[in-house]
């Protein structure tokens, strides 16, 4: 029996937050695991139900609302490859086909980031750029300026020394993306 999870469809972008919930009023039930672990259909009607659907209605907001904020501060998404996840408790089952599509609307919500290393990727990225323009452009220009003219690598060194402990200022990075960036300048 193959398992059509919440996170299966937003990472796949078969659908969004609303299109989920949408789909799960319409169809009347979802599919999950209660709070034994035991995995069961949960009906919309049934007053047994009303705690597990509420929980996994509620676990879907936290995730939009999580999702929402990341686009205005700089977060590195969650990591949802943990089978645990809330979102990868509840869900319907694949013999079921759902075209989670009709459940858009104009004004639905986001879809969710198409993945956690895209978006670490972008931070550490932007954090080096922010790096070199501090170096470049601040206090500590005279010193970044002398270790630029040595080469590249008495800069990296230069970088990953000040900025010992930050993400995404390793040796081995920073070379990654020193020869990534001036290949593209060169073939631009």
């Amino acid at each position: 029996m193959e398992f059509l999870t919440f996170y299966d469809v937003l990472e796949r972008n078969l659908g969004t937050h609303g299109a989920i919930v949408s789909a799960a009023e319409d169809l009347g039930f979802i599919h999950g695991f209660d709070r034994y672990g035991r995995f069961r259909r949960f009906t919309f009607n049934q007053d047994k139900d009303k705690t597990d659907i509420e929980k996994a209605l509620n676990d879907l907001v936290d995730d939009l609302n999580y999702y929402s904020d990341i686009y205005k501060h700089d977060l590195d998404p969650r990591d949802l490859d943990d089978p645990f996840h809330p979102l990868q408790r509840y869900g319907w089952l694949v013999d079921q086909p759902i075209d989670f599509k009709k459940y858009e609307s104009d004004d639905s919500d986001p879809l969710m980031p198409s993945s956690k290393t895209s978006k670490k990727k972008e931070s550490n990225e932007l954090r080096l750029i922010g790096a070199l323009v501090s170096c470049l452009c601040g206090e500590e220009k005279q010193a970044a300026l002398r270790e630029v003219e040595k080469g590249d690598a008495s800069l990296i060194r230069f970088l990953e020394k000040r900025f010992e402990g930050y993400p995404g200022f390793s040796k081995s990075y920073m070379e990654k993306k020193f020869a990534s960036a001036k290949n593209l300048l060169e073939n631009s």
